[in-house]
């Protein structure tokens, strides 16, 4: 067995399996912050934008609302140009959020999470694991270079 190969391919393993079951997650919270959250009008704290070096830009608000118990919640979540360009600081948002976990926001307005982002970050994570499983495997079970 050539050690360095195994923990490489180890870790991409592990770390496909988690790109896999992460998207899932993130993606049922989601949907459930959409259907069952409450929906609150938050307000708009503040507005950004964000250009990556591949030339993707992403629109951010920055919200605060208050819950039930009087605690204020603050977060930030991207929306899409046409409508992040409508709004103004000190507007106000429908927001759906999950009751546990109150910066899990989605816009209702937008419509349910699609579910082709998962499943395309499941489709890369899964190449991810199974090209980690086959380095480890080859390591295993490949001969060594010294003929040993």
């Amino acid at each position: 067995m050539r050690k360095a190969p195994f923990v490489i391919g180890t870790v991409f393993f592990i770390a496909g399996c988690f790109g896999v079951a992460g998207s899932w997650i993130v993606h049922e919270r989601q949907t459930r912050a959409y259907s069952q959250g409450p929906r609150v009008s938050a307000e708009i704290a503040g507005k950004s934008f964000v250009s990556a070096a591949d030339g993707s830009s992403e629109y951010l608000i920055d919200y605060r609302f208050q819950l039930p118990t009087g605690r204020q919640t603050e977060g930030s979540t991207p929306l899409p140009k046409p409508l992040w360009e409508k709004l103004s600081r000190g507007d106000r948002i429908t927001l759906a959020y999950l009751p546990e976990e109150p910066t899990r926001v989605v816009v209702p307005e937008l419509g349910k999470p699609g579910v082709m982002l998962p499943v395309f970050v499941s489709a890369v994570a899964l190449l991810i694991a199974v090209l980690g499983a086959a380095i480890a495997a080859a390591s295993l079970f490949g001969k060594s270079r010294d003929g040993a």
